[in-house]
């Protein structure tokens, strides 16, 4: 297949290769009526896309997406050399954002999986991956690497029942937001990132009776007990982590409740350079904890299924 790219690319395109079957229903919205067979095979490839690119995302340290359909912008073809003066002889042409070449859509029609050759991707032991290597794209020169337990945390994955599924979608979905806002809105990246950890808060203490102190009647465990002891369990409990996840649950708190941004996100914010740089660790930490937590949540419902 041929491959065409730039010195200057940021988006590296990749085939994705998948099938769907008769079993993963979907309802028709209203007012498509007569376009049933063309709606359901749409819809069941644009669900299946979505969720592996989600789980790619979630699973990696880098960004799997695709173009909009109407994604379109204003642009021009940019010339391997720098535009100098050139620029100024250019006019603007309404473009589509796509990857195609002649020939694409005919290469793209398989009857099964292609035999991949090659040494594979890396792989780094998934406890290691997600805190000491975080690249989240900053390096477009940094190979493609995947934690060590992919196959097993796929697999975790699509053995789960439908409705506990569901919830790890929410999951998956707030933490794809937050990847995607990390260097934009950084503030409502951050917001995703927790909404992302409190999802998986919600399934954990799922069931689970609320119990009132009988003195002042309020929860005996709180939602920042619960999520400081969700992040115990499945992050590390120690003394330091303790104090760490607290500040994140206040810090989380101080946004909600009081509406503030970050001190970061407004550009050329008056900040220190040890402030931003505080603020840039905090904010990929919680990322970064959000996918651990996703991974060996996975993984601890894995090995209970085995075990049984």
């Amino acid at each position: 297949m041929p491959a065409f790219s730039s010195e200057r690319q940021f988006h590296f395109p990749n085939i994705l290769e998948y099938w769907t079957s008769d079993e993963e229903l979907v309802t028709l919205p209203p007012g498509l009526e007569g376009l049933e067979e063309l709606h359901t095979i749409a819809a069941r490839r644009e669900r299946k896309e979505e969720q592996i690119l989600g789980l790619l995302t979630s699973f990696s340290n880098n960004l799997f997406f695709k173009y909009a359909a109407a994604d379109a912008s204003w642009g021009f073809p940019m010339p391997p050399d720098s535009l100098g003066e050139e620029i100024n002889a250019r006019a603007s042409v309404w473009c589509w954002r796509m990857y195609t070449f002649p020939d694409l859509s005919r290469q793209l029609t398989i009857e099964g999986f292609t035999e991949c050759s090659g040494h594979g991707i890396s792989t780094l032991p998934y406890n290691r991956f997600y805190t000491h290597y975080p690249n989240l794209d900053t390096d477009r020169d940094e190979p493609l690497i995947l934690p060590s337990a992919m196959d097993r945390l796929l697999r975790a994955y699509y053995t789960l029942d439908s409705a506990t599924r569901d919830i790890i979608d929410y999951a998956i979905s707030f933490t794809v937001s937050a990847v995607k806002l990390h260097y934009t809105d950084k503030t409502v990246s951050l917001l995703a990132s927790f909404t992302s950890l409190e999802t998986l808060v919600d399934l954990e203490y799922r069931g689970q009776t609320v119990e009132n102190c009988p003195t002042c009647g309020q929860p005996r465990h709180k939602v920042s007990a619960k999520f400081r002891g969700f992040l115990m369990k499945y992050i590390g409990e120690s003394p330091a982590n303790k104090k760490k996840f607290n500040a994140y649950y206040s810090l989380r708190s101080s946004v909600v409740h009081t509406g503030r941004q970050l001190a970061t996100e407004k550009l050329f914010a008056e900040v220190s350079e040890d402030d931003a740089q505080r603020e840039l660790v905090d904010r990929t930490e919680i990322l970064q904890l959000g996918k651990l937590a996703i991974t060996r949540w996975l993984l601890a419902t894995l090995n209970v299924t085995e075990n049984h």
